[in-house]
């Protein structure tokens, strides 16, 4: 997987393919519980805030050509750094890996198939991811750059189709819970972006690094302000996305008239396939970077001890709770560090040293 060479599009619908899952889930759930009514505004806000943060983020980044985040953090640690860094990054995409398998799992058997076993469906996931990492991640982003498309067309046609149900009075007072809440609490919300960092770890794969990054964000932003305008728009606060699946809850609203009905069931669809991609893309780069660090040859082999590992810590959250108090602490604390302030101070402190060598 090494060298394997993923061009700029093919990146960016693979990014935005996987940014749609904590999108459609419990992501705006925890936000219009933070923030009620200002939530709208505080999705703008963190798009504002991250044009700085990720300029910088970035930044320090594009400036180890070649290098990927595990061997910048051999650069600035040595051996034990490298080991911490791939580590926690396998650890944290496995878990997000079964965080999300376990919450979509959990809304499509209570929208749909309530009475049919949990189990199934892990099984299912997992024997299609299994097929998915074993035939590389050429295949992933091949899949993206078709679904990517469907998935913008699918929430614009959401948007045209019920812009009129939009009432702007939800979206006041703009700043919700309160300013301390809004500005100070919510600066390093920055979960919408979770998908971006993955950048970190294809580095050199990638062809045009920079038109990717910037590429990724823009369709992630505009993504994420689409679907915070539907669903804080039409569903008033505080009643508002108490239900599993708030995405699929618009879905239903569309009528086009006594022909064209159950919109909502192609929409299941869209989302099913790129739940696909999201499990399959995170358990690639933990085998691959767990690969990587460890220095082997035939990383395949491997593969499905990870599904397998993933398989068992979904049957293990047999509480939905459970699940939403993980995701809340991993949005909460988890990603502002894991994501951005550990791998931002590993940047420079390799850089200081870049500069230090130079000199």
């Amino acid at each position: 997987m090494q060298n394997v060479k993923i061009g700029a599009i093919e990146c960016i619908a693979t990014l935005g393919c996987v940014a749609i899952i904590p999108s459609i889930l419990t992501g705006p759930t925890f936000t219009v519980q933070t923030f009620g009514t200002g939530s709208l505004a505080h999705v703008i806000y963190i798009i504002l805030i991250g044009i700085l943060l990720f300029s910088l983020f970035f930044g320090l980044f594009f400036k180890f050509k070649g290098k990927d985040f595990i061997d910048i953090s051999e650069y600035a640690g040595g051996k034990f750094l490298k080991y911490f860094s791939g580590i926690s990054a396998v650890f944290y995409l496995l878990l997000t890996t079964i965080l999300a398998l376990s919450e979509f799992t959990e809304n499509i058997r209570n929208i749909i198939f309530e009475n049919a076993p949990t189990e199934y469906f892990y099984i299912l996931f997992i024997i299609g991811m299994l097929i998915s990492v074993l035939t590389g991640i050429r295949g992933i982003f091949r899949a993206s750059t078709i679904i990517a498309p469907i998935i913008i067309i699918s929430i614009l046609f959401i948007l045209f189709s019920l812009y009129s149900d939009i009432d702007i009075t939800n979206f006041t007072p703009i700043f919700g819970n309160g300013i301390k809440e809004f500005f100070v609490t919510g600066s390093f919300r920055i979960e919408i972006f979770e998908s971006l960092f993955l950048i970190l770890l294809m580095g050199p794969q990638i062809k045009n690094i920079k038109k990717a990054t910037v590429g990724s964000f823009l369709l992630i932003s505009i993504a994420t302000l689409i679907i915070a305008i539907l669903l804080f728009g039409i569903f008033p606060y505080p009643t508002s996305l108490e239900n599993y699946f708030p995405l699929f809850e618009i879905a239903r609203l569309i009528n086009l008239g006594r022909f064209i009905q159950r919109m909502e069931s192609i929409y299941i669809l869209i989302w099913l396939i790129a739940m696909y991609i999201y499990i399959s893309l995170g358990t690639s780069y933990a085998v691959q970077t767990f690969s990587k660090i460890f220095k082997l040859n035939y990383s395949k082999r491997i593969i499905p001890i990870f599904c397998i590992f993933v398989l068992i810590g979904s049957l293990f959250l047999e509480s939905y709770i459970d699940i939403l108090n993980i995701r809340r602490f991993l949005y909460e604390y988890v990603i502002p560090i894991q994501l951005f302030l550990y791998p931002l101070i590993v940047m420079i402190v390799a850089r200081f040293k870049a500069k230090k060598e130079a000199k």
